[in-house]
């Protein structure tokens, strides 16, 4: 990179363009420190998208049953040896990309399983202490209005209000809480 070629960008040309600094923090993390980092800003935007998908992941834990309701031991291995695996990984020639992709495998069963509440906390401890890249502080619950306003619009849809579950919804994106049906519940997520 030049400033003379026109091709150097500070975190500040970053963030004119939408980007957190945590995305750029995540580009640099899906490379090995020994390895250049190709940044372009496709390259940034998937690494966006990569953090924007472990958030929402992070805010299903305000959504989630007790752990007591979930009855999955396979399940809270699976997640306790991921974290394992992720943290011999950094141990092991600081490989980052190889400890992302540990992560993402874990993650990837959210939707598929029903996780275990506890163990999505522990996972989210590990990425914020080895990672840095401060997903439970970015991640907080919505608010009781906001809560409420949910309960209204299930309500609306299962008296068929159309009209009234689609106003709530707009209401709540307004706020950028952003809804997702699925067959059992309403997942809220951050936009």
């Amino acid at each position: 990179m030049a400033k003379s070629a026109h091709n150097f960008y500070t975190l500040s040309d970053i963030r004119k363009r939408g980007f957190d600094p945590l995305d750029f923090r995540m580009l640099v993390l899906q490379s090995h420190y020994r390895s250049a980092t190709n940044f372009s800003w496709e390259n940034l935007t998937a690494a966006q998208n990569r953090r924007r998908n472990w958030r929402n992941i992070a805010e299903l834990r305000w959504q989630l049953p007790d752990d007591s309701e979930v009855d999955n031991d396979n399940l809270r291995d699976e997640i306790s040896q991921t974290i394992l695996i992720a943290k011999n990984r950094l141990l092991h020639d600081l490989s980052t990309p190889n400890a992302l992709s540990t992560i993402d495998e874990v993650l990837g069963l959210v939707g598929t399983k029903s996780l275990p509440k506890l163990q999505i906390e522990n996972l989210i401890d590990f990425i914020d202490e080895n990672l840095g890249l401060n997903i439970k502080d970015t991640t907080p619950n919505i608010t009781l209005e906001q809560e409420n306003l949910i309960e209204q619009r299930t309500e609306a849809r299962a008296n068929k209000n159309w009209q009234e579950s689609d106003k709530l919804r707009d209401q709540l994106l307004e706020q950028g809480i952003e809804l997702n049906d699925t067959a059992s519940q309403t997942i809220w997520s951050r936009k």
